[in-house]
This record gives C-alpha cells, sequence and structure tokens, in this order.
C-alpha cells in the first residue's frame, strides 16, 4: 500500500490529497510529512513487525502517521480517543504497542509520545520496510457481539480490496470525498482514504460534523463524494438538495431501501450501499452508481471481485439463489485476531470466514443481509428478521430513522421523527400492519433523537436499555 501512496505523490504532487477542520495538504506535503513522521518513529526505535497504537481525533497528522508506521513496516492499531480508559487499557493489554501516540493522557507506561511531539517529525528519511505481506493495521471490530476483537489486516488483500471499491464505485482523480465516520474504524480507511489513493482523489475529515457540516463543505464547493452511515446519510438527505455532490456511500450496517430512492429522485445523487466486516479491509459486497431494480429494494450489490462469497446452511452446504443462510467468505481476509487464537479458528474454521449474518442471493448474485445469526427467527422467515421491520418503518412517511431491537417480550421498535413532522406511535404501528407480512412488533417508542455511539451508528445498546425501562 506504501507504493500506491508514493506513486499517487508522484503522479499529482499538487493536488489536495488530505483535509481536516484546520489543515489542507497536497499529495507532495503529504509525502514529506509522512518521510518526516517515518524518521521520528525510527528515532523512538520503532522497527519493522513493531506495533504502534495511535488514539487520536481526526487530522491529517493522523493519516499521515498510519501512512508512516507502514515506511518502517510498523502496524498501526487505531484506537478510538473517546473509549473508556478501561476499554482503552484492554486493548494496549492485548496489543502491546512498542510506542503509543496519543492526543492525551492513557493507561500505559510502556513508552507514549504526544501526537504533536516534535521529535516524531526530527527523524531522518528513511528507508521503505513495507511489502505486500506486511500487516497494514490493526482493525478493532465493534464489539457489538462480546467484547471487541483485533483483526490483523495484511497489505496485499487490503490494496487488492481497496483498488476493487475506487474501481467499483468510478471513484475519479477529481474527487473530494467528504469522510464523515471516524478514521479509527475500519471502514473509513476502506471506504475512503484507501480508495483516494488509488486514484489521487482528496480525503476531507469530518467525523463529528455530522450532516450539517457536509452540507457546508458542499455549499463551500468542497466535495464531489459523501461517505457516511445510515444516520448521518439520512440526516443528510432531509437537508436541502446538495450542489457538486455526484456519490454518497453507505456502510456499517443496511441501509433502508427507502433512502437508496429518494437519495435518486429527490437528490438526484445515486446513493450506494457496502456491506463488510472489520476482519475483511475491504467489502464483501458493494452497489454501483445507477443500479436500480433489486438494490433499490434492499439488496447491497454483487460481490467484490476479490471476496467470493458462498452463503451456506448450519452444515457448511451451499444454498442456491433464494436460499437464506450464513454469509461466508473464501478468501482476502484478515491473518488472524491478535492475541486470540481461539477465535481465530473459531471464525475461519472450514478455511473460509465466518460472518455470523445471514444473507440471501438473488438470481442475478445481488446479497441482501437479513440480520444475524443469533436473531430468533421462526421458520426462517426472512420478514421476522429486525432489519426487516426496519425497512418497512422507514417507508413510513413521518419517520426519518428507524431501529427494532428484540427483547424477551418480543421486538420492540423505535422511531424518530422527520424534521417539521410528528410521529404517532399507534399510527405507526397500523402501517406496519400494512406492509408487513409476519407479525405486530410487541411495542413502538417514539424518540426525540435516535441514540448513537460515538462513531455514529445506532446504540443498539442504549436501546436495549431503554426497552428495559432504563431511559436512553
Amino acid at each position: 500500500m506504501i507504493d500506491v501512496f508514493d506513486r499517487a505523490a508522484a503522479w499529482q504532487p499538487d493536488s489536495l490529497c488530505w483535509a481536516d477542520g484546520s489543515t489542507g495538504v497536497t499529495y507532495m506535503q503529504a509525502r514529506a510529512i509522512v518521510d518526516r513522521l517515518a524518521g521520528g518513529l525510527a528515532g523512538f526505535s520503532v522497527s519493522p513487525g513493531d506495533r504502534i497504537a495511535l488514539i487520536a481525533p481526526d487530522s491529517v497528522r493522523l493519516l499521515a502517521l498510519i501512512v508512516a508506521c507502514w515506511r518502517v513496516g510498523a502496524m498501526p492499531c487505531l484506537i478510538d480517543p473517546r473509549s473508556a480508559p478501561h476499554e482503552t487499557k484492554d486493548l494496549l493489554d492485548r496489543i502491546q504497542p512498542r510506542l503509543v501516540v496519543s492526543a492525551a493522557d492513557v493507561p500505559w507506561e510502556n513508552g507514549t509520545v504526544s501526537i504533536d511531539d516534535k521529535k516524531l517529525t526530527n527523524g531522518s528519511p528513511v528507508k521503505t520496510q513495507h511489502s505486500e505481506t506486511s500487516p497494514l493495521f490493526c482493525s478493532t471490530t465493534s464489539g457489538t457481539t462480546g467484547a471487541p476483537k483485533l483483526a490483523v489486516l495484511q497489505s496485499g488483500p487490503v490494496t487488492s480490496a481497496t483498488a476493487s471499491i475506487a474501481d467499483r464505485i468510478n471513484l475519479r482523480r477529481n474527487d473530494v470525498l467528504i469522510a464523515t465516520t471516524p478514521t479509527s474504524s475500519s471502514f473509513q480507511l476502506v471506504s475512503s482514504v484507501l480508495p483516494a489513493l488509488h486514484v489521487g482523489a482528496a480525503v476531507v475529515l469530518m467525523s463529528g460534523d455530522g450532516a450539517a457540516g457536509a452540507a457546508a463543505a458542499l455549499a463551500d464547493g468542497l466535495g464531489t463524494a459523501l461517505v457516511g452511515y445510515p444516520l448521518t446519510l439520512g440526516d443528510f438527505a432531509a437537508l436541502s438538495a446538495p450542489d457538486g455532490l455526484r456519490l454518497a456511500l453507505s456502510g456499517g450496517s443496511p441501509l433502508a431501501p427507502r433512502l437508496k430512492v429518494e437519495y435518486r429522485e429527490q437528490l438526484g445523487v445515486p446513493l450506494v450501499e457496502s456491506y463488510g466486516m472489520s476482519e475483511l479491509g475491504g467489502f464483501v459486497a458493494l452497489g454501483r452508481p445507477g443500479e436500480s431494480e433489486s438494490p433499490l429494494r434492499g439488496a447491497v450489490g454483487q460481490p467484490m471481485p476479490d471476496r467470493p462469497v458462498v452463503i451456506v446452511d448450519l452444515d457448511g452446504q451451499e444454498l442456491g439463489a433464494g436460499e437464506p443462510g450464513e454469509v461466508t467468505v473464501t478468501e482476502g481476509w484478515m491473518s488472524g485476531y491478535l492475541s486470540d487464537v481461539e477465535a481465530t479458528t473459531r471464525a475461519t474454521r472450514g478455511g473460509v470466514l465466518h460472518t455470523s449474518d445471514v444473507g440471501v442471493f438473488d438470481q442475478d448474485r445481488n446479497l441482501m443481509v437479513l440480520g444475524r445469526l443469533s436473531d430468533q427467527v421462526p421458520a426462517n422467515l426472512p420478514e421476522a428478521y429486525p432489519r426487516m421491520w426496519e425497512d418497512a418503518l422507514h417507508d413510513h412517511p413521518d419517520v426519518l430513522h428507524a431501529a427494532v431491537i428484540t427483547t424477551e417480550q418480543g421486538h420492540t421498535g423505535f422511531v424518530q421523527s422527520r424534521p417539521g413532522r410528528t410521529v404517532d406511535a399507534t399510527d405507526v404501528m397500523s402501517h406496519l400492519k400494512k406492509v408487513s407480512a409476519y407479525s405486530a412488533l410487541h411495542a413502538m417508542v417514539v424518540l426525540t433523537q435516535m441514540p448513537r455511539t460515538f462513531s455514529g451508528k445506532v446504540d443498539r445498546r442504549a436501546l436495549a436499555a431503554r426497552s428495559r425501562g432504563e431511559g436512553v
């Protein structure tokens, strides 16, 4: 991957590479910063194979540090700076980094340096120690099904995956991607930062600024592609029509079909959906700009060429079109979980990556993700998955955001109204009875604001607490 960065810097040195709220750098300037930081890391005795923990808010300097780690052959391990101290300490204990580069004090005593320390930029240029077999980064899983795991991604497969992503969405040299998700998430890296390097496009870091920040950037003439999670993209669609935007890309969780239609028909912009996971360093499937039919009815799109996908039953036997089963990936996944042989063996049993997601192919090999294997699904009916209720809730004209949580009592729905409208719980339940073929929800809760994790996804743990009467 370091060769991709160097090649882009050589091709168009004066084009914008990265920008944040206060800094913008060209590819030539980014290359110079990376080289200085690589020399600085070498000055801290960082060598090939070392693990470097990076704990800082999104910035040009953070992106440059990631690439600088590649230059010296080290593996960057990104930790969200908003993580609780005990969570950060747990991750550091498992990573055992040679050096921690942080924007604030961290619970680690064995080698730390401030991200702003001038010593990091006082080093001399170093020879590149990175190859396609080198670890590219350590990806922290979301932890929705337990403690977060640390997936190690290698350079070769991720380089191939992100080149395929750039090609699938027709990314161009003059594109400017507005990245609304945090750099600490693997989605941000594989959806914007790394694909941009393949074509020499630019990335503007806007995590935390939300839809309003993205709209303001577009109003200022900065941005051609919007990358985000469904909540942010839904908020954005509720604002005025954008100028200059030609593409939107979603990921992190299933996207309501209604939102794809709104982007196409009201904003005049194709919204493509991705489906991936931290263990891949890329996507399992991805839509194409301008698609219609199946992807607009809930499918993600076709599998990526470097990620062969097989839908299997509980015995591991391949299923055909229209038959829901577990999504498995046969090539291109992680080298393993850091310090967790048991979890690695379990996830890659049989020589494939088990996603624990339930999906189904249509006749054109478009993949639709229905839910998790752990979801309770009587008779394996697609309509019984929470995702199907969520799609139906999003079809209500007054609903902006929706989520469904499985509880001991049944399924509880949560909705947030569109700006300027009021959602009535009874009316929404009546709507569901008309459009859902399975059964009614146990309860419906109207929220003033859908709770979000600090990465921007629906905070399902908070919703589960609310369903237990603990508040949001």
